[in-house]
């Protein structure tokens, strides 16, 4: 890296995952921090932001940190299924049943014909319910 710099982030960020596939996920989270410390020269968008939300969702297993990164996102731009489908698995994860409910209501009062959706509502709602 330091004879040849990688100015994509999403090839440093490959990299990192590669890291933590063989045991060493602390250097992804160096790669992560890297990358967000230096998003004008990464030039990373909304896309990068939602790809590395799913890296500490699926490959760091840290839910709250997702939620972190993906909330301004959502609330920017709530219209955005990728990133509401992310947000909603973060929130469920870090145990925040609540807000993935309402959440869930409100995208399916803009789209009432989401099956999915629905599904994962009445999913919420019966996890929900066995916590009363």
């Amino acid at each position: 890296e330091e004879a040849v710099p990688m100015r994509d982030y999403r090839l440093k960020l490959a990299i990192g995952q590669f890291y933590a596939d063989a045991g060493k996920p602390e250097k992804l989270k160096e790669y992560i921090a890297e990358v967000l410390a230096n998003e004008k020269l990464y030039r990373i968008d909304q896309n990068g932001k939602i790809r590395i939300a799913a890296l500490y969702l699926f490959v760091l297993k840290d839910a709250k940190t997702a939620v972190d990164i993906l909330k301004p996102i959502y609330e920017s731009n709530p219209a955005n299924p990728e990133a509401l489908g992310y947000y909603i698995q973060a929130l469920e994860e870090s145990g925040n049943l609540t807000e993935t409910a309402m959440i869930l209501e409100s995208w399916l009062a803009r789209n009432p014909q989401d099956g999915t959706a629905k599904a994962k509502l009445a999913e919420i709602k019966t996890k929900m319910d066995s916590k009363k």
